[in-house]
């Protein structure tokens, strides 16, 4: 496994590696050493896996770069737009503040405007629920929920029981 092994001077005694005094020093008073470098070892390995797999996406990612450009020019047009959301988000909320419901549920204008910042902020996620759950019960349409669509959203998020 090694060409030379390393002496202490001063005692005569060899030096071991630590994966050798980990393998050959199964003593109890030896046990706090070796479980160091046990940690020690098992911290190194982690940090090579770190940068191996690093190293892999980066490689892969300049593999991969120009087919990812590719296919994000063919399909800009089936992917979101902050643009339209930021419009979509607009109408929506227009149409909650102008029914008065808003003022009923938040009367703080501080806090309607943080509720509306955190709808804007998760539109993708609460979109693609709504598209989900609004299918469920009614023939596959997504334009309405229904109160069995709503029922089983709420059952499934258990967002009453946190």
């Amino acid at each position: 496994l090694v060409d030379r092994m390393l002496v202490d001077e001063s005692t005569g005694r060899p030096q071991y590696s630590a994966w050798s005094f980990i393998a050959f020093n199964l003593s109890d008073e030896k046990n706090e050493e070796r479980q160091r470098l046990i940690q020690q070892k098992m911290s190194e390995v982690d940090v090579y896996r770190r940068q191996n797999e690093e190293l892999h996406m980066k490689q892969r990612l300049e593999k991969e770069g120009p087919q990812i450009k590719r296919m994000q020019e063919i399909m800009r047009e089936q992917l979101f737009d902050n643009d339209k959301v930021d419009e979509s988000m607009a109408i929506e909320w227009d149409s909650i503040y102008s029914s008065s419901i808003l003022d009923n549920i938040i009367p703080d204008d501080e806090e309607q405007l943080k509720t509306r910042e955190i709808l804007k902020q998760h539109y993708y996620e609460l979109s693609d629920l709504y598209k989900f759950y609004s299918a469920i019960n009614s023939g596959g349409g997504t334009d309405t929920v229904e109160f069995i669509e709503f029922s089983k959203f709420l059952y499934e998020t258990e967002i009453f029981n946190a």
